[in-house]
């Protein structure tokens, strides 16, 4: 009798202990969604901020010492972080072509943004955005790739949609595709 008492509490035991392996196994599953979410969530608010700090194009001062026009440090910080989050790695905001660099974080910052916060009201899904049926497939992509955050996807499509170069004056808009 003692032999079955114990194996039918072990067995118990058992039940009770996969149950709870059970729970931490689903709990472990869920916690990578709930990581990536908050992960892009708070990259969107990183983005959504910058994007605000640098939607008025900033004032070009005169370098002293080079005797150009050049932006102070602090717009230069904050159009550098734009850059960064957006995926524009070759333009600098200390390169010269200051056109180019207003026109670059001015568009990011004024268009692309607006079109990455419009996601909101459609939980994050482009295709069911009105307007995103006429953009680019390429840019339909980077948009979605600025929602979720993703890096590595977001620098892939900036590099599609000829980005990190920046963006000259009397480009195309970004939504009819990549920059010629």
């Amino acid at each position: 009798r003692r032999k079955g008492e114990k194996e039918t509490k072990d067995n118990e035991r058992r039940k009770e202990n996969s149950g709870c392996i059970f729970s931490v196994i689903s709990l472990l599953v869920k916690l990578p969604l709930t990581f990536q979410h908050t992960m892009s969530s708070s990259f969107r608010e990183q983005l959504f901020e910058a994007a605000e700090q640098a939607a008025y194009p900033p004032v070009p001062v005169l370098d002293q010492a080079t005797g150009l026009s050049a932006l102070d440090a602090q717009s230069a910080a904050v159009i550098s972080r734009v850059f960064e989050l957006f995926g524009v790695m070759a333009l600098q905001a200390s390169d010269a072509d200051l056109d180019k660099i207003i026109n670059t974080a001015c568009t990011l910052s004024a268009e692309v943004a607006v079109h990455v916060h419009s996601l909101t009201l459609v939980n994050g899904n482009v295709a069911a955005l009105p307007e995103a049926a006429y953009w680019h497939p390429e840019y339909r992509a980077y948009v979605r790739a600025l929602w979720q955050g993703e890096r590595e996807e977001i620098a892939r499509c900036a590099a599609t949609l000829g980005l990190p170069g920046g963006i000259p004056n009397g480009s195309p808009p970004l939504e009819d595709g990549p920059l010629g």
